[in-house]
């Protein structure tokens, strides 16, 4: 019974009032949105996570070929990272199986659900000369 009143206290405080959003145009609150100020309730909020487009059977089929057999590490990744996300895991969680960053984690999902299969090629890009000295 303690463990239940610890829990919503907890939750009481984590949760926003509704007083926030006030229909008076100055607001009654003194703070929130209406003087842009930001409450530490939002600050400590987890951000949405971001998981990929749902997928037909035949692109799952392609992104497993790929992650199983493409000659470039970098396109055999991402299909891993996109399979990972196809079966709802989290970016951090995909992150630490894949021992790699968040942050590409969810540049590879957003570059997906943005320009499609075009988004897992890599980019290779020229490099200097060799110094011929």
């Amino acid at each position: 019974m303690a463990s239940l009143t610890r829990f919503s206290l907890a939750h009481k405080r984590l949760v926003r009032p509704l007083r926030m959003f006030d229909l008076e145009p100055g607001g009654t609150s003194g703070f929130g949105v209406e003087c842009g100020c930001i409450r530490p309730e939002e600050v400590w909020m987890r951000p949405p996570e971001v998981f990929v487009r749902e997928l037909r059977p035949d692109e799952g089929q392609r992104l497993k070929r790929l992650s199983k057999t493409s000659k470039v590490a970098s396109t055999r990744q991402r299909a891993m990272i996109l399979l990972a996300s196809n079966t709802l895991m989290s970016a951090p969680q995909i992150a630490a199986m894949l021992l790699t960053d968040e942050s590409h984690v969810r540049k590879v999902i957003h570059d997906f659900n943005r320009h499609g299969w075009d988004s897992l090629r890599p980019r290779f890009r020229g490099a200097s000369p060799p110094d011929l000295d």
